[in-house]
């Protein structure tokens, strides 16, 4: 019997790995160079320029990325942004560091700026109220912008990420992440902390990430922005105050979803949905992602 666990084990972790082999291998077979070169879309043109994509109309829903992603890889690709223009008007913005936005160097360049670029977007676009939604690092953004402009969005999704605090544990292993990229160009401690591991065949995974997030950013910019994240956190006191409904969405398999739970218990207008075995790699792809937005947007008009 215990034999029969440890190779069932055993087996699922290698299908398992392959199978987050094969999404990094089929991003880069897929689209080829037009990851590396996104589709046309506009530009606003402030201090820093910022690039967006729009699709469909309707009510308008506004996609935040995560970290070293772009509108493309983040929405387009797993079809989020095809989905949802289908009733909505969709904007896809680059987060600046990202993409064809600018990329300026600096910690101080990013931080509150992430949250404020969201509100430039709208106004170059007149619009006054829409629907957030972020995923990763775009979540941190997302719940940043709902207790700071509760008064611009009908309801705003968290998806792929919880409650981060500023503890010295966190920021100890946010300085190994970025000081990581910027002095040798590796990335592998943010893998590590999305859940991915440098052994067995997930060093195959890891390897191929690293080889194409250094050809499609700048990992100084990358550290840097990093470098701002603890501007983003969201105090307990202004989580109680917000009244704006929030999804929250996470894969049970995602290590960045861990504190949903205390994130749904101290905000006071919530539900939760949990995507199984998704992580946070696989999150995006599975039917029970879109629907659950869909289904949330659909009741929050």
């Amino acid at each position: 019997m215990y034999y029969g666990v440890f190779f069932a084990r055993r087996i699922y972790r290698f299908w398992k790995t392959i199978f987050n082999f094969l999404i990094v291998f089929s991003i880069l077979t897929h689209f080829g160079c037009s990851i590396f070169y996104q589709q046309e879309g506009h530009f606003i043109n402030n201090d820093v320029a910022l690039h967006y994509i729009e699709k469909g109309k309707g009510p308008p829903v506004i996609l935040i990325h995560g970290i070293l992603a772009n509108s493309n890889l983040n929405w387009r690709f797993p079809g989020i942004m095809q989905r949802l223009s289908k009733n909505y008007y969709v904007i896809a913005m680059d987060l600046r560091g990202h993409g064809k936005s600018d990329k300026p160097y600096g910690k101080e360049m990013y931080g509150t700026h992430l949250v404020n670029d969201v509100c430039k977007v709208m106004e170059d676009l007149n619009i006054n109220k829409a629907h957030i939604v972020g995923y990763s690092l775009g979540g941190f953004i997302a719940l940043k912008f709902a207790t700071c402009y509760p008064e611009k969005v009908y309801s705003v999704t968290i998806a792929g990420a919880g409650w981060e605090k500023s503890t010295e544990e966190n920021l100890k292993q946010l300085e190994t992440i970025y000081t990581s990229m910027r002095e040798n160009g590796d990335c592998t401690p943010l893998f590590e902390l999305v859940g991915m591991r440098k052994k067995g065949l997930e060093r195959i995974s890891i390897a191929i990430g690293n080889w194409y997030f250094r050809k499609t950013n700048d990992l100084n910019v990358i550290a840097d922005l990093l470098e701002s994240v603890p501007e983003l956190e969201v105090k307990q006191e202004d989580l109680i105050r917000c009244e704006v409904p929030i999804l929250l969405i996470g894969g049970t398999s995602d290590p960045m979803c861990k504190t949903i739970p205390e994130l749904s218990d101290t905000l006071p207008n919530n539900q939760v949905v949990w995507v199984n075995k998704g992580t946070h790699l696989t999150t995006l792809f599975k039917k029970g992602f879109i629907d659950s937005i869909e289904n949330f947007l659909t009741n929050n008009k």
